[in-house]
């Protein structure tokens, strides 16, 4: 063993190659990354290397000390095994944007930033006539790398297959632009675009596309059912109504005629 040297002295680290200075007390700090704006976040704060507890707190970026409201709950931890950690869970009403933190153990002059990082979805549906191809789109902002990206129909999950192309996107700057394309759009259709966040989360947006002159298999449909019995319908009229005008006029010829007979008749006796 080798004793550890200045204030924890009382310590021992076992090993056959370590040097008192690995006995040194140290911070180490957890942040969160990738999780959707309004997601609330817990970060960690761990001491090591220490024989007693010690006061852990935590700071917002401009050096005011935090402590535990609505907004903010604070855990100091239980010490034990020469560590202690102290955890902070931020609400979500305060995670709209990125934001940084520090935690502090101020006896052993100790401090470390730790920050929050947050992303924003949105999506952009498309209005296409019949027949025509078809772009969604799921846009990714704020993210620190490129996110796994599915999308669902109203039905399945959706995948390239049977004229539909699904692209993630590729991550740039921050930004990440997943598509959906339908070749040929025959009716109407919601689409779901998730994103697998860093927390485990799915937070998804919806889009729709709209077809004109589709039968988007509600009302429409019936409206063009119901439209169609109507025009044979009124067809059904029209011919009846033409039959019982040439009947009526040939049943007026045939009386002329009878007249005409009669008459010739009576002049001939």
């Amino acid at each position: 063993t080798v004793t550890c040297a200045d204030s924890q002295s009382s310590l021992k680290c076992l090993g056959d190659t370590l040097t008192a200075q690995d006995c040194t007390s140290s911070i180490e700090v957890t942040g969160v990354e990738d999780i959707k704006s309004g997601t609330a976040a817990t970060l960690s704060c761990q001491i090591s290397v220490i024989s007693s507890s010690v006061n852990i707190t935590w700071h917002t970026s401009d050096g005011s000390a935090i402590t535990s409201s609505s907004s903010y709950l604070i855990n100091d931890g239980d010490f034990g095994d020469y560590t202690q950690s102290s955890t902070m869970t931020i609400s979500g009403g305060n995670t709209g944007s990125d934001a940084s933190y520090k935690c502090k153990a101020s006896s052993l002059s100790l401090d470390a930033d730790v920050t929050v990082d947050v992303f924003d979805i949105s999506g952009k549906g498309a209005s296409v006539a019949s027949g025509s191809a078809a772009t969604l789109s799921c846009s990714i902002t704020g993210a620190t790398k490129q996110l796994p990206v599915t999308w669902e129909s109203s039905t399945t999950t959706v995948s390239s297959a049977n004229g539909i192309t699904v692209s993630t996107g590729t991550y740039s700057s921050g930004s990440q632009i997943s598509t959906l394309v339908v070749s040929s759009a025959t009716k109407e259709e919601t689409y779901t675009c998730y994103v697998d966040a860093s927390d485990g989360s799915t937070p998804h947006v919806q889009v729709t596309l709209t077809v004109s002159g589709s039968d988007s298999g509600g009302g429409g449909g019936m409206i063009g059912i119901i439209a169609g019995v109507v025009a044979v319908l009124l067809l059904a009229v029209v011919a009846m109504g033409c039959y019982c005008f040439k009947k009526k006029k040939r049943a007026k010829l045939d009386e002329e005629i009878y007249m005409n007979q009669l008459s010739d008749s009576s002049q001939s006796a």
